[in-house]
């Protein structure tokens, strides 16, 4: 089975809760687990290095894919041309990049120089450079290299085999997904940017496009554009019939979002980044990789597609919420 998980962003308390539910519940049914980690486990939320920490020491099967606040704390912390490009964006209070800096680097003083230096308005300065201010622990170093940029997995439906291609945002599509499977290092993946004349924000750390046909012959599972926020990016994306070709329930009620193709209703893509972030849901992902697996998501008794850690009543709060069956959309 393949559990994704949606953006993290900090938010150490509702990932323990989700996964020690995901352990008693639905691991147990299967012979093999894997966890995919969608991106954005830091910034914003008030626990980054807990969540890191946790990660690091989680023993399970895991594939953690780099997310674009990872991206900017490493083009901060290598002083990469692309950071001198964006300026101090990771660095302003909506994206916490200072936050992150001193819970990893907690004898840091880069905070408080930014801040005098600013008057706290951080954009109001061109470039802020790291001059050893922040000194990241080789331990969080070698986690944020080992991040994947994306990967592919096989799932069973009741039509036969899927490719489903995971990724923090949506690929572009002049790129060739094996030229991003193939990225293994944040400058491996810059030199493949620039060779394809993308700009940071084209990339599929940052692409917000949703699709109206399918993306070659995958399904793609990504984060990044929080659901409650989705229909904002998706322009006129409609079926025939003019009606939306996307679950308006995720947009309503921030759950786990579909879209599908105009003409046969084939799921595109799926959004999992449910804001937890923003006091709403961290949801996980269920697929089936084999027969086996796929029956359990059949019958009386049948396991969710997807499950959400729900936020919406306070911080902490100990029930899970079935967002849909995927078997009305997959036919499992």
């Amino acid at each position: 089975m393949i559990c994704a998980i949606g953006d993290i962003h900090g938010c150490y308390d509702p990932l323990k809760a989700l996964i020690n539910w995901l352990q008693e519940n639905i691991k147990k049914h299967c012979r093999q687990f894997e966890y995919i980690f969608i991106g954005d486990y830091i910034d914003r939320g008030p626990s980054s290095r807990e969540v890191l920490d946790y990660l690091i020491d989680f023993d399970e099967k895991k594939t953690l894919l780099m997310g674009n606040h990872e991206d900017m704390l490493l083009m901060f912390h290598y002083g990469s041309e692309k950071y001198k490009v964006n300026g101090n964006f990771w660095l302003t209070e909506n994206n916490g990049g200072l936050k992150t800096i001193k819970a990893l680097d907690p004898s840091t003083e880069l905070d408080r120089l930014v801040i005098a230096e600013t008057g706290g308005h951080v954009a109001s300065r061109k470039y802020i450079r790291n001059n050893g201010e922040f000194r990241l622990e080789s331990k969080y170093e070698n986690f944020f290299n080992g991040l994947k940029y994306a990967c592919v997995r096989t799932i069973k439906t009741k039509d036969g085999e899927r490719e489903v291609l995971f990724s923090h945002s949506m690929p572009n599509q002049t790129v060739p997904i094996d030229e991003i499977l193939k990225c293994s290092s944040f400058e491996a993946f810059h030199a493949m940017r620039k060779h394809y004349h993308l700009q940071t924000k084209e990339t599929n750390l940052w692409n917000r496009t949703f699709l109206t046909e399918p993306f070659e012959k995958y399904i793609i599972v990504h984060g990044h554009t929080p659901t409650f926020y989705a229909e904002h990016f998706m322009g006129s994306i409609t079926a025939p019939d003019n009606k939306p070709a996307y679950s308006e329930k995720a947009v309503e009620d921030s759950s786990v979002l579909l879209t599908t193709a105009k003409t046969d209703k084939a799921v595109l893509q799926i959004d999992i980044d449910t804001g937890l972030v923003y006091g709403k849901k961290l949801s996980a992902l269920l697929l089936p990789e084999t027969e086996s697996e796929r029956m359990l998501f059949t019958g009386p008794e049948r396991l969710p597609g997807a499950v959400s850690f729900n936020l919406v009543s306070g911080y902490h709060s100990d029930y899970i919420e079935n967002d849909f069956s995927l078997n009305d959309y997959l036919d499992f």
